[in-house]
């Protein structure tokens, strides 16, 4: 993939039944969850819903788990920031189950080709 097409690589959420995640679902979620950790976490989803991926990255920091670090790493790739990019590659926290909870999986929509992020090898950028 080339730099210039960065510009339309998105980030999204794809649930269950094939349809994708939407903003006013993880509101939803918001509002019934107590935990904080997982409050940071959806406030960074909806982040990336809105395109908002350094926002999304500020949030994610704030919780100590896998799943929120492929998050950072998606969102640095998104962006070109190699130095979050670096910082977080090699972390590695304990899965936290926020994926399989609310039945998500994260992927890359580039025009309309969807690919899985546990798929793409970061480091030879290819999608």
């Amino acid at each position: 993939m080339k730099i210039k097409d960065f510009k339309k690589l998105k980030i999204g959420f794809l649930k269950e039944d094939g349809n994708l995640l939407k903003e006013d679902e993880v509101n939803q979620y918001l509002e019934t969850t107590q935990d904080l950790k997982e409050k940071w976490f959806l406030r960074g989803v909806i982040h990336i819903l809105e395109n908002h991926y350094l926002e999304a990255i500020k949030r994610f920091q704030l919780v100590d788990c896998d799943e929120a670090v492929k998050l950072i790493l998606a969102c640095s790739y998104k962006t070109r920031d190699e130095f979050v990019f670096q910082e977080y590659k090699d972390k590695q926290f304990k899965e936290c189950g926020f994926f399989k909870k609310y039945s998500i999986k994260p992927i890359f929509i580039y025009e309309k080709m969807f690919k899985p992020i546990q798929m793409v090898n970061f480091y030879k950028e290819e999608l």
